[in-house]
């Protein structure tokens, strides 16, 4: 078994998928080294294929570095009284954190809990809900290569 998202509720079957047995290694899956190398990326803040979605974020998402109709990282919707932040995990990336992160003033940043939402073959959807009578949050999906 291998954990999907880190740091996100352990107890949580919907935060799990079977892999195969890596003792002393991380999840087995795809690590950046090896996709910038087979897509030619050399920096992962740079742009490649000028989406507007860095070359770190086109592989967090699992999206094509050389596409410029890739994924959008962050989609928030309006559902009636509340307000639903999702993005997509995706299970082959097992050396990448993702971590939603709300601001009321675009300096101070404070991680949001997420839950899994939906779970596809090679994703999973995670999810935050606010209520609209919230005081109103920027939001950010921070992304960083594990050491």
């Amino acid at each position: 078994m291998s954990k999907i998202a880190e740091k996100e509720y352990g107890n949580d079957y919907i935060n799990w998928m079977a892999a195969t047995a890596s003792p002393d290694d991380i999840s087995p899956g795809i690590f950046y080294n090896d996709w910038a190398l087979a897509n030619s990326i050399s920096d992962p803040l740079l742009d490649d294929d000028q989406d507007g979605i860095s070359n770190l974020t086109e592989y967090a998402m699992g999206s094509d570095p050389r596409s410029a109709s890739s994924l959008t990282p962050l989609s928030i919707n309006y559902t009636g009284s509340s307000i639903l932040t999702s993005y997509p995990v995706s299970l082959t990336r097992p050396d990448v954190d993702l971590m939603l992160q709300s601001s009321p003033d675009l300096q101070t940043w404070t991680n949001v809990d997420t839950s899994p939402l939906l779970l596809t073959s090679g994703s999973q959807i995670r999810s935050a809900r606010r209520s609209t009578l919230d005081p109103r949050l920027f939001w950010s999906l921070k992304i960083c290569l594990k050491p």
